[in-house]
């Protein structure tokens, strides 16, 4: 299973791919701090949203930045996707997984490795982004004032954001392991998360499907005006949604034959 995740790091990082994807992610995080402009993506609903009206009159420092730049990360499906097609689905689509199996690696063995590659990518993708943001507003306006119990809302908030992150990447990787393209994939990443808010929008009355509004909850995560447990409720919603997506796309592949 090692020399199963070395290979896939190994072909992302010899990837044109690869390295065009961090430049352009970059590049939009440099631009947005140093223009001081936030953008969205997705339908935001409920009374959970994002405050961007409230970054405008503030001073762009590191510690306002991470804090306004966290309302965009939503941003981030559209940058991990490359790298979604690139570790799970290079294989499943081409179909050169029967290769790695009959070289003696368990079914097993090659969705672990395949899962953890793009979990370290997906985290990867959100060390940049913020440490982009961190080090530009740096430069740009200095490190300004952190408050006390900064750190814990940053680590509480880069969690959810990872989690819900996954939570619909897992959705795309459920219909990955059942069709086998890549396309089928992309669109699930792309469409379900609209399909979601516009069903949570419709379906006000149903408080629990705000839970799995994950590309909007991405956007909120800084938030700390939400009712109790809220976060803990979001997080164990998209933990489990990661959970049951991966336990069924396993359960797919170890019945495909070969």
């Amino acid at each position: 299973m090692i020399n199963t995740i070395r290979a896939d790091f190994y072909r992302l990082f010899h990837s044109k791919g690869f390295f065009i994807t961090q430049f352009l992610l970059i590049t939009v995080v440099v631009l947005s701090v140093s223009m001081e402009a936030l953008g969205s993506v997705g339908l935001n609903v409920g009374d959970i949203s994002s405050p961007q009206d409230s970054f405008a009159l503030q001073q762009w420092t590191s510690a306002t930045t991470l804090t306004a730049m966290s309302s965009m990360a939503s941003f981030l499906l559209y940058f991990c996707l490359p790298l979604f097609v690139m570790t799970i689905g290079f294989d499943l689509s081409r179909q050169t997984y029967k290769n790695v199996l009959t070289s003696g690696i368990s079914r097993g063995h090659f969705f672990l490795s395949k899962q953890v590659t793009f979990l370290v990518m997906s985290l990867m993708q959100l060390i940049f982004y913020y440490g982009s943001a961190f080090l530009t507003a740096w430069a740009k306006n200095g490190l300004g004032t952190f408050e006390a119990d900064y750190l814990t809302n940053f680590i509480r908030m880069f969690g959810i954001q990872f989690l819900c992150l996954n939570a619909i990447f897992s959705i795309g990787m459920l219909l990955l392991y059942l069709t086998f393209s890549n396309v089928a994939a992309v669109l699930a990443v792309v469409v379900s998360p609209l399909l979601i808010a516009a069903g949570t929008l419709a379906l006000s009355k149903y408080d629990w499907l705000t839970y799995f509004n994950f590309q909007s909850l991405i956007d909120s995560a800084w938030i700390h005006a939400v009712p109790e447990y809220f976060w803990l409720k979001t997080a164990l919603t998209a933990a489990g949604t990661v959970l049951i997506c991966s336990v069924l796309s396993y359960e797919i592949f170890k019945k495909k034959e070969l």
